[in-house]
């Protein structure tokens, strides 16, 4: 950002967040240095930016969720059911088994979504297939697809960070101790700042007075804006990357919708899975105790049964 603004802004990082106490700390200590743009990048701060935004009106924060309920803060995110989409194309073009694997993370707002997104791609391309779900926060639940021989097409985490590496991340096949990646989901994070700081120095942010009324704000950008994306690997052929890539523009231009008919907050809220998906939305009391805070605050109805 400082490269795209120049010495309009100043930029301070805080790494290594991992819990409320630790976000208020970093967030008023980013104050009292003169922050007035404060960006939480995880839904796991969302309580504490949401604390913070209410003791300090004045400070622009925003926190990198979907929240559609609250309207003291704004919040940004991508569209990521889009490219879920689009590896579910490649998943049905590419399974030998029509089995295929899907590592969900946390069962809250858009999830649902993406991961009906991905069985709609493979039911395109294959309607054959089945998707077998698990929730890398239920105890040994991705064991049951790692572990199965059958399936050797899986959709695991979106990316690897310093403290979750491992090798089940993006699309990739799984031919007994082999993993191979095919292709990876990508956040443009340059896109969310850059566009939101602009509309700061040219004073849209000012003409929205949603927040005056109460009303959640929430920037959901995807292959339109540049925000989401995909990358594929060398192992990928180049006639099944030319498809891929035709319905990724078809999305961006508008030509091709995934949802047909359903509005933002239905997409956001969708709480039931598709007839091809094998597994089940687990309810607050099957997650692990990490992972219980999170789907407090934006876990859907489901998952929000044992509370």
């Amino acid at each position: 950002m400082e490269k795209k603004f120049g010495d309009k802004i100043s930029v301070i990082t805080y790494d290594n967040i991992r819990n409320e106490e630790q976000a208020i700390h970093a967030i008023k200590n980013a104050i009292e240095r003169g922050c007035q743009v404060i960006f939480t990048t995880t839904p796991v701060l969302l309580n504490a930016s949401l604390k913070m935004s209410v003791e300090y009106p004045k400070i622009k924060i925003l926190n990198c969720s979907l929240n559609i309920w609250c309207g003291h803060m704004r919040t940004y995110y991508g569209k990521f059911y889009e490219t879920r989409f689009l590896l579910g194309l490649l998943a049905g073009i590419l399974t030998d088994t029509d089995q295929i694997g899907y590592i969900a993370d946390y069962p809250i707002y858009g999830m649902i979504s993406n991961i009906n997104a991905f069985a709609l791609g493979v039911r395109m391309t294959n309607p054959r297939a089945k998707i077998h779900l698990v929730w890398s926060t239920v105890k040994n639940d991705t064991k049951r697809i790692l572990n199965d021989e059958n399936i050797t097409y899986i959709l695991g985490q979106d990316l690897i960070t310093p403290d979750q590496q491992c090798s089940e991340f993006g699309l990739f096949s799984k031919k007994g101790d082999e993993i191979q990646h095919i292709a990876i989901p990508i956040w443009n994070w340059n896109v969310f700042y850059e566009k939101i700081i602009k509309s700061i120095f040219d004073k849209s942010w000012d003409r929205n007075n949603f927040l005056k009324e109460g009303k959640a704000i929430s920037y959901w950008w995807g292959l339109s804006a540049g925000a989401v994306s995909i990358a594929y690997t060398s192992c990928l052929d180049e006639e099944t990357k030319r498809f891929i890539e035709f319905v990724k523009q078809s999305i961006a231009d508008g030509k091709f919708q995934i949802y047909e008919d359903m509005c933002a907050t239905d997409i956001i809220e969708m709480d039931s899975l598709y007839e091809n998906i094998i597994g089940e939305i687990p309810s607050i009391d099957y997650l692990e105790e990490s992972a219980k805070k999170i789907v407090e605050l934006q876990g859907t109805k489901t998952a929000k049964k044992g509370l």
